[in-house]
């Protein structure tokens, strides 16, 4: 089965029309040459419109190539390893990566995103610079969110695409607080949306929450950051996935330290997410293990 075939097939399952598909990604005229194999498609193009469809593009790798399916391997692993803060393995599979030859634009913009995400958390970057780097990847969506006056409005994103404005709001939050809420809050509302596959969106949905929920937090908004890390929580239990489960418990305890005071829940929460951060073993959990201690501490519950 083609690469087209697959499209195809699944356009028709799913009762799109060319017109409805080919939106923001290519013509409808372009999009009817592909599926009846009459033009080829490279990957970005086929993830964008595999994933418009509410399907993994990850399900089709058969209709790859070998240095395409290379690619996209990599591609996922450098990814779970930038989760889990493993910076070192992650460069050397980026290193393999960009031996592969013919690389198309979206794999040479996820290599210029990790290399921005390791290079900024070994702090060998300032904030500027890695924030430099993401606009510039994220440069059309940007530019048609200026004409739309910051909102996202209809623009269509990948998965890659809000991995890459989950970091760009992490740098907004170095320099512009309201910037990184709002960002994070377009993102949020997205995914809950227009996603129709939820489970292939978890990790970027729990990570938008947890980073969101601990923006409110610091601004004063607990009520609302608590609901927002209950909520990435949930999502957590439902889609099996604990990338951000320790971040979210250590908002939720805080957000509940300081609305109902040094209770026995809250101290056994706060035990919990120690304990999570602990084996988790990251630079970043450890720190945060760290600050979930000291914040418990300054607000008067013993640990």
């Amino acid at each position: 089965m083609t690469k087209g075939q697959v499209i195809k097939s699944i356009r028709e399952a799913t009762g799109m029309s060319l017109e409805e598909l080919s939106f923001e990604i290519c013509s409808p005229s372009t999009l009817s040459k592909i599926e009846n194999d009459l033009q080829q498609v490279e990957w970005s193009r086929f993830e964008r419109l595999i994933e418009k469809m509410g399907e993994d593009p990850r399900k089709y790798i058969f209709a790859m190539n070998k240095a395409e399916e290379r690619a996209i391997q990599l591609e996922y692993d450098v990814a779970e390893l930038l989760e889990n803060g493993k910076y070192a393995k992650a460069s050397e599979l980026l290193v393999e990566m960009e031996d592969i030859k013919n690389l198309d634009d979206s794999s040479k913009q996820f290599i210029t995103y990790a290399r921005l995400h390791i290079d900024y958390s070994l702090e060998r970057i300032d904030v500027q610079t890695a924030t430099e780097g993401l606009e510039e990847i994220l440069e059309p969506h940007l530019t048609r969110m200026a004409k739309n006056k910051g909102k996202l409005g209809n623009i269509f994103l990948t998965k890659n695409d809000i991995r890459f404005f989950i970091f760009l709001a992490y740098c907004y939050s170095k320099v512009d607080e309201r910037k990184n809420i709002s960002t994070l809050r377009q993102l949020k509302d997205y995914i809950f949306q227009r996603a129709t596959d939820k489970a292939g969106f978890v990790l970027q949905y729990t990570a938008i929450c947890a980073n969101l929920s601990g923006s409110l937090g610091l601004a004063g908004d607990i009520e609302e950051a608590l609901e927002i890390a209950e909520e990435g929580i949930k999502w957590c239990h439902r889609y099996e996935s604990l990338s951000a489960y320790g971040q979210l418990l250590y908002n939720k305890a805080c957000c509940l330290l300081l609305l109902d005071g040094a209770t026995p829940e809250v101290k056994r929460l706060f035990q919990t997410v120690i304990h999570l951060l602990e084996l988790r073993n990251t630079r970043e959990s450890r720190e945060m293990s760290r600050k979930a201690y000291e914040f418990a501490i300054n607000n008067g519950l013993e640990l």
